[in-house]
This record gives C-alpha cells, sequence and structure tokens, in this order.
C-alpha cells in the first residue's frame, strides 16, 4: 500500500511507500514540491497525519479542514494531564490495536468545528475545557484518512512495548536533565548521535531539534534503517538523497532523542 506520511520534518523527498514533509512556517511549501503534494493529496490514496501535520501545510490548499476533516485551532492551556476516552468504534478499530493509554502530558489541541464525517477513534479531556477529539479517520477523494493529535515524546515513554534506550544532546547541563528524566543511565547519555544510529538494538528516533540539526538528523537516522519520527521546530527545506523511506514509529522496542536544544527537555520516544 502506498501512502504519506505528513508530520514536522524535511522537505519531500519522493512520495513513494511514504513521503515526508518540510513544515516551512517561514518560507511557505510552494512550486513543485506544493504541486506534488496537492496532487497526492487529492489522488485518493491514503494519509497519515500526526498532530503537527494539521498546521504544517496551507498553501494553496486548506489541508487540515478539506482533506484531514479537522478544524485545528491552536491547543488549550497546557498543565493538566488529557484524559483520554476510546470511542465504542475505536475499541474494535485496528488502528488501535496495542495502544494502551488513558492520560498522555500532551497539549490538547481545538478541534471542535471539524467536518461531520469524520470518525472519531479517541477522545480527550482537560478540567474544565470542552471534550476535543484525539484521532480519527475519514474518507478524502476515496482515500482513507488517519489523524491523531497525539505524538509528544513523553506518549511515547508511556507505552508498555516501548524502552527509551539513549537520550543525546550536544549540551551536557541538558543531556543530564534529559538523562534523569527518562531513567537513562549514564553510559548511554551521548553528545554524538552517530553512537545511537550505530547501536543495532535502536529501532527508532525522534527528532526534537531546532532548525539546524532537524534535516541532517533525520536524514541520517533514515540511512541508518531506522525508523522516524521527527517534530516541530523545522523550518527551512532541506533536500535528501536517501533512499530509505521514512517511517512512523509503532511497536518498537528502543528509541531515542537527538541533539537538541531548542525543544522540552530532549528524550524519547
Amino acid at each position: 500500500m502506498r501512502c504519506l506520511f505528513v508530520w514536522m520534518i524535511t522537505a519531500l523527498t519522493g512520495l513513494g511507500t511514504a513521503a515526508s514533509l518540510a513544515d516551512d512556517a517561514v518560507k511557505p511549501l510552494k512550486g513543485e514540491q506544493l504541486e506534488r503534494f496537492q496532487k497526492y493529496a487529492k489522488s485518493g490514496r491514503p494519509i497519515v497525519a500526526v498532530r503537527t501535520a494539521s498546521h504544517a501545510v496551507q498553501t494553496g490548499l486548506e489541508f487540515d479542514k478539506e482533506v484531514l476533516g479537522g478544524n485545528s485551532k491552536s491547543h488549550h492551556p497546557v498543565g493538566s494531564l488529557t484524559q483520554i476516552n476510546v470511542k465504542s468504534n475505536g475499541k474494535v478499530h485496528p488502528v488501535l490495536e496495542g495502544v494502551e493509554l488513558t492520560a498522555v502530558n500532551d497539549a490538547l489541541y481545538k478541534n471542535l468545528g471539524h467536518a461531520a464525517d469524520i470518525q472519531v477513534l479517541l477522545e480527550g479531556t482537560i478540567p474544565g475545557q470542552p471534550t476535543e477529539p484525539l484521532a480519527w479517520t475519514r474518507e478524502f477523494k476515496g482515500g482513507r484518512i488517519f489523524y491523531t493529535s497525539l505524538g509528544a515524546q513523553d506518549t511515547f515513554q508511556k507505552l508498555p512495548n516501548v524502552e527509551v534506550g539513549y537520550v543525546c544532546d550536544v549540551d551536557d547541563s541538558r543531556l543530564a536533565v534529559a538523562a534523569k528524566n527518562f531513567g537513562v543511565p549514564a553510559g548511554k547519555a551521548v553528545n554524538d548521535l552517530r553512537r545511537v544510529l550505530d547501536d543495532k538494538s535502536v529501532d527508532a528516533v525522534i527528532v526534537a531539534t531546532p532548525d539546524h540539526w532537524h534535516s541532517l538528523a533525520a536524514i541520517l537516522a533514515c540511512d541508518a534503517g531506522k525508523h522516524v519520527y521527527a517534530q516541530g521546530s523545522q523550518r527551512t527545506a532541506a533536500s535528501s538523497t536517501s533512499t530509505t523511506k521514512p517511517s512512523f514509529p509503532t511497536r518498537n522496542k528502543q528509541c531515542s532523542s537527538t541533539p537538541a536544544t531548542a525543544n522540552r527537555a530532549t528524550g524519547g520516544c
């Protein structure tokens, strides 16, 4: 099955088994890259969109509303745990197989006013705020769509089948904090991403870095055969000659963060 994965990572590298897309907030996606994305989105083929994908591409195509069926308007105040409710149809849906989450620290996205035809699988609530959809499916021009606003690093750490194998940061002070937060021993808290990528037991890498590291870290991880989940901070597009297609990590044994100094304390899936 051919599928487009959309989140915040590098520029389009090809629309084959999976493709990645830049969140180019300073210089919006345009020209040939925008045309390729629009063509795929309107082709009736499947799309998996994760968290910040709802506002990653809005140039010339209202991707969130038109394709995903959402109505993303920032997020509710942070600080409270988001309590998760699995809808009745979500309990038997294959996309949620093996997922056991009851609460997460992720900021709750505002999506009320979404398309009427989405099939909500998960809902989230925080005190004093309306219930919001967290994950849903729909069809767009005959193609199946899946979107979830979940996907912060802390969420992965809560999964019973995920082990945070490494944390990696160029800043020793932040590295120490990340190692403590994620329970990683000193020998697995490293400054050099290549040490992580050389470890064959590592299945997946989370990239949560400032923009001058984001593309390179993701490309190196793909070239090393790792699954990659790239969070925000990307602001400029970068091309890759990598032949390894990036994919979204699920049911992995170990994962790591990459060098990061701008986002939340670095660490894990």
